[in-house]
């Protein structure tokens, strides 16, 4: 990796000026129920994948080293200086169960759902430009 794609990419994601995206990363997919997202990205590598993101591991062994996408982990509030500030409130949006419905079932039965997916994308809805 050379120094000028390290900087780059480190400026492509900045905690600096986004920490909000951070914060509300797993919290913004709750689905009511009183149950809480409790870092659901991490459960669900620790439980499922802790193999096919071992860096260690894969780099020895001269396998390709995955990489997890969006993903917030919440080792990022100790890891990266600019997010330690909001450990606190990150701890307790993933232990907040009181999240109200992101869904409502009977509309999207009914079709609501792709009808408000479309406006989501503006006039030109998400899938193309308005006929």
């Amino acid at each position: 990796m050379t120094p000028s794609f390290a900087k780059g990419f480190e400026s492509w994601q900045s905690w600096d000026t986004n920490p909000l995206y951070a914060l509300l990363h797993e919290p913004i997919y709750a689905q009511g129920g009183g149950v809480a997202c409790a870092w659901a990205a991490q459960r669900v590598r620790d439980a499922h994948f802790a193999a096919d993101f071992d860096v260690l591991a894969l780099a020895r062994a001269g396998k390709p080293v995955a990489f997890t996408g969006e993903m917030v982990f919440p080792w990022f509030f100790d890891d990266f200086a600019a997010l330690r500030p909001y450990k606190a409130a990150a701890e307790l949006l993933a232990a907040r169960t009181q999240w109200g419905k992101l869904y409502d079932e009977k509309a999207r039965r009914l079709g609501w759902g792709v009808l408000c997916g479309g406006l989501g994308g503006g006039f030109d809805g998400a899938w193309g430009a308005r006929a």
